[in-house]
């Protein structure tokens, strides 16, 4: 199953809440699809825990062209094979932009995040795991994290031109 939304403005938020819910399973029986989200824009409200994108054990997150703002994050992603994010741009991340959690592979480039907690946070715990990170920018309080590293062979690659501006004093 595919899930396409295109050109669509998320905005506004007076409790918390998801604006995109993909829910999977980890057998892959059902609803386990690819999910595209291109050219959307995403606004919350800081007094909310707003998150753009919620994946459960997809198939394949892409987000094209994206941008957020004022979220609790733009993505919440949980398990699942894939995550694929280009050009997409966050700003007054409350907590943070992108939570890999458990995903196999994660591409991440030409993207910029700006958090208050983290820029891209990965779950280390799915074994020969390959995360690649190329020619985007992260200011948060911390740019990247790994946790949970459990896994063996998890691989972690940075290509062309990063910035990662640290905004704590950690």
């Amino acid at each position: 199953q595919n899930v396409t939304i295109i050109n669509v403005d998320f905005n506004g938020a007076t409790a918390d809440h998801d604006f995109i819910k993909n829910e999977g399973s980890p057998s892959g029986k059902n609803y386990n699809t690819t999910l595209l989200v291109e050219n959307c824009s995403f606004t919350g409200n800081p007094e909310f825990d707003v998150v753009g994108i919620r994946a459960i054990h997809p198939t394949h997150t892409q987000i094209v062209n994206c941008t957020a703002d004022g979220l609790h994050s733009l993505l919440q992603n949980t398990g699942g094979q894939k995550v694929t994010a280009d050009n997409v741009v966050v700003i007054n991340g409350k907590e943070g932009g992108l939570a890999l959690g458990g995903v196999r592979t994660a591409d991440v480039k030409n993207s910029e995040i700006t958090a208050n907690g983290y820029g891209i946070r990965i779950d280390a715990a799915t074994p020969n795991a390959v995360f690649n990170i190329e020619s985007s920018e992260f200011n948060a309080y911390i740019p990247v994290i790994a946790r949970k590293a459990t896994a063996q062979n998890v691989n972690f690659t940075f290509s062309g031109e990063n910035t990662m501006t640290q905004t704590n004093d950690d």
